[in-house]
């Protein structure tokens, strides 16, 4: 017969290999019930391809998303291409609005299920002068993201798509 503490570590071998088998990265999920793709948000989402939002873009005619009604699940894209937003400080007057809208605290990973992420605008050389409401935040298999947005907390700001670019200046040495 096989001893108590013996049948314990088999149990979490046997754990430990169903979970890698599940998420392919070895660690615990998020504890979400994945069988039920009706309600994931991976699966039923709306598709945002707004070329404006893009953090290269800037206009005269500046957008608003406080006017805009929010429902639901929302997918990035730019010019139907896949895109996420910005993780960085956007400059200002950039995707079509005054005080441009960035994602605080990074992406989640897909084991990490919905979180909630701060959004900050900068204005006025201040990267997070407006505090926006929190939104939701999903990483999907295939490598993209959704995203629940809501009402920021004034006009003009908007929700940035793409990624900020770090601008390197070589000097001589």
């Amino acid at each position: 017969m096989v001893d108590q503490p013996l049948q314990e570590q088999l149990a979490v071998v046997s754990h430990l290999l169903y979970t890698l088998t599940q998420d392919g990265d070895g660690d615990e999920g998020s504890g979400e019930d994945d069988s039920d793709e009706s309600s994931d948000p991976c699966n039923h989402y709306t598709a945002l391809d707004q070329a404006w939002r893009a953090t290269n873009y800037t206009t005269k005619n500046v957008a608003c998303d406080r006017r805009v009604q929010w429902k639901g699940w929302y997918r990035l894209f730019y010019r139907g291409k896949p895109i996420q937003m910005p993780e960085r400080c956007v400059k200002k007057e950039m995707c079509g609005t005054h005080a441009p809208l960035w994602l605080v605290g990074g992406h989640p990973r897909i084991r990490d299920g919905v979180v909630t992420r701060k959004v900050c605008g900068n204005w006025k050389n201040n990267c997070c002068l407006f505090k926006s409401p929190p939104i939701q935040v999903k990483a999907c298999r295939g490598n993209y993201y959704v995203y629940k947005f809501v009402k920021p907390v004034a006009c003009h700001m908007a929700y940035c798509a793409g990624k900020i670019r770090c601008k390197w200046i070589l000097r001589k040495i």
